[in-house]
């Protein structure tokens, strides 16, 4: 939101100790109207891989923008795109282009609900704004109910799923579910290894169940390997459904639902999902450009290796905040007054840190940890 005051204008956005606004990002770095380089640890909240406007990402930009825009008939590189995106997550046969993260998951779930006839979700995590995830207020502390301006048919057909890998009974799992649709959390609080058990055996009684499964890898997709939080907790074969963004044009509004052909088909056999901007061409070119760049360079040993420096050398200098979760987007845990100050304090030393998760990049290097972690609080 703009606030337009007297000529000029206020963002509510990020929260940052700042009226100032961004001129320019490169690589994990962004330039202030102060005229002063910030090193910026949330990245946009959309964490690109690569950070921000590579060299490749912006020349494939610019050779894309001479393209024009979207056309009336679909550009070449969706066919491109879709074949690339299956050369990561081996199980997905349709893909279908579109803008933001919020897209494929509202999409997913008319998907579920048409071809089971069921109406509830069974649902995990933060899936966007489409009004089908009523779900209860999300920021810690907040008396805001997130749910205004919601149908109460959707408040009842949602059904939380608690985040309890120790618990195998799914007894919230029946045969009135649409879809179970998960968000990997970065805080997981299990080792990886029981948690692959337990979405595998979730996953597994929701299909026998006749509930379509999806999984929202957004943020995890591509970052956290090859094939995502698929690939690490082993569910590939699993999955009816896949939700992409974020990551897929490094940082560039393009997303995408992906998985079972028979299931997408329904897409253009009735049930009406659309956008005039969906499968547009200069994000598939950005898609396209970032995920031959992760063929290439096969980035995730060096992001494992920076995440896992980040979060010991903040750790072993700081007490009263910690930083926990997945090494390649950890979060801040501590008391609300204490976070508060480090993100003022950082953001005076020239780092823009907050509680919500953070982002290693190919950009980050171990100056930058050593930067972060040698200040005095």
């Amino acid at each position: 939101m703009i606030e337009i005051t007297g000529g000029s204008s206020q963002s509510a956005r990020g929260r940052m100790p700042t009226g100032l606004r961004v001129c320019q990002a490169k690589g994990n770095k962004i330039l202030l109207e102060n005229g002063r380089w910030y090193t910026d640890w949330v990245m946009g909240s959309h964490g690109a891989i690569y950070g921000y406007a590579p060299d490749w990402w912006v020349k494939a930009l610019s050779s894309a923008a001479e393209w024009g825009q979207s056309a009336s008939i679909g550009c070449t590189d969706e066919r491109i795109v879709a074949e690339m995106i299956a050369q990561f997550y081996p199980d997905i046969e349709a893909v279908r282009f579109m803008c933001t993260g919020s897209d494929p998951c509202a999409a997913s779930i008319k998907l579920a609900r048409a071809i089971t006839g069921r109406d509830k979700l069974l649902v995990y995590g933060y899936h966007g704004t489409n009004q089908v995830f009523c779900t209860p207020p999300e920021v810690s502390g907040t008396t805001i109910d997130m749910r205004r301006g919601t149908l109460q048919a959707d408040r009842d057909a949602f059904v939380p799923l608690p985040w309890d890998p120790t618990e195998q009974t799914f007894s919230a799992l029946n045969k009135q579910i649409a879809a179970v649709i998960i968000e990997i959390p970065s805080v997981t609080g299990f080792g990886d290894l029981v948690i692959r058990d337990w979405l595998r055996s979730l996953f597994s009684r929701a299909r026998d169940l006749g509930v379509l499964v999806i999984l929202d890898e957004v943020k995890t997709g591509f970052r956290y390997g090859r094939s995502g939080a698929a690939g690490l907790y082993d569910l590939h074969g699993l999955v009816d459904l896949y939700c992409f963004g974020k990551t897929l044009g490094n940082g560039y509004p393009i997303s995408c639902l992906a998985g079972k052909k028979d299931i997408l088909k329904e897409l253009t056999n009735g049930v009406h999902f659309s956008g005039t901007f969906f499968g547009e061409p200069i994000g598939l070119a950005l898609a396209k450009a970032t995920l031959r760049q992760l063929m290439v360079e096969q980035p995730w040993e060096y992001l494992y290796t920076m995440g896992d420096e980040l979060m010991r050398s903040w750790n072993r200098s700081y007490e009263a905040v910690h930083l926990q979760g997945h090494c390649m987007r950890p979060e801040l845990s501590g008391s609300k007054e204490m976070i508060a100050r480090f993100v003022q304090t950082y953001f005076d030393y020239g780092h823009i840190v907050a509680q919500s998760p953070w982002y290693v990049t190919t950009a980050t290097t171990m100056k930058d940890i050593g930067d972060l972690t040698c200040q005095s609080l």
